[in-house]
């Protein structure tokens, strides 16, 4: 169940950064800002680099490596799920969704514009995407997981 609940969640997750993506670029110009809530606004920016402006014009190696951070998720869904290990339950499936469908989302950005298509503007945080939001709420979930959540086996003597 848990390599299902993986999958839902990153096409759902990759279905809806991609559509917002897409129709922000078709009705935006870069720069531009619509729909002002309170701090919130949506900004349309095409970011060549990674998070926080670092890396400007990076495009080709933040490719590679956020292709590679996906295969490795991958690799590790397939390897709990084939080994019938629930690392998480189906909340550590759903985070790793997240993850992957982060990775995903933004490469298929940077392979066919080039870019990463940014848009949500707190104003006092650099702009970031549902990508980056996916990224960041699986590995939040991933680390409480891990923290409070699994508990390691105890050894046995004998």
């Amino acid at each position: 169940m848990g390599i299902i609940i993986f999958f839902i969640v990153a096409i759902l997750d990759i279905a809806l950064d991609q559509w917002t993506k897409l129709w922000l670029n078709s009705v935006l110009t870069e720069g531009q800002s619509i729909l002002h809530f309170g701090f919130i606004h949506i900004t349309l920016v095409h970011n060549t680099g990674a998070a926080f402006g670092i890396f400007h014009d990076s495009n080709l190696p933040l490719a590679i490596i956020e292709a590679i951070g996906a295969v490795v998720v991958l690799t590790l869904v397939i390897v709990m799920h084939r080994r019938h290990y629930n690392w998480g339950g189906r909340l550590g499936f759903a985070a790793l969704g997240l993850v992957f469908a982060g990775a995903v989302g933004n490469l298929i950005d940077r392979i066919h514009l080039g870019y990463v298509v940014d848009f949500i503007d707190l104003t006092y945080w650099p702009v970031f995407n549902v990508a980056d939001s996916s990224v960041t709420i699986g590995l939040v979930i991933l680390a409480v997981l891990l923290i409070w959540v699994i508990k390691p086996k105890e050894k046995t003597n004998g």
